[in-house]
């Protein structure tokens, strides 16, 4: 009765078509709720699709396994296209002086 990609919504005889990005957005979000329940929220900004700030937050916190900011503070993954626009960098100092 199932066929790929479609569910069947109980009260309803079509069945409706689920996008395996929301199927997977789905289950992160579990994931993050569950282990790292502090980035829930940003979480949830990220997969509405309105903020690339937000979105480059979660791509960083999802490189270093949703652990502490200080990670992203001291990265030095220089290879990284999103390197230079990672937040949480701090003010750098002039050693000019």
């Amino acid at each position: 009765m199932f066929e790929k990609g479609h569910k069947v919504v109980k009260g309803e005889r079509k069945a409706k078509k689920i996008s395996p990005f929301h199927v997977m957005e789905t289950s992160f979000l579990d994931i993050v709720k569950k282990f790292a329940p502090r980035y829930f929220n940003l979480f949830v900004k990220i997969f509405s699709g309105n903020s690339r700030t937000a979105a480059i937050k979660g791509k960083c916190l999802q490189c270093i396994n949703l652990e502490s900011i200080k990670e992203i503070t001291d990265c030095v993954c220089y290879s990284c296209s999103l390197w230079r626009y990672r937040p949480y960098q701090g003010k750098e100092e002039d050693s000019d002086e």
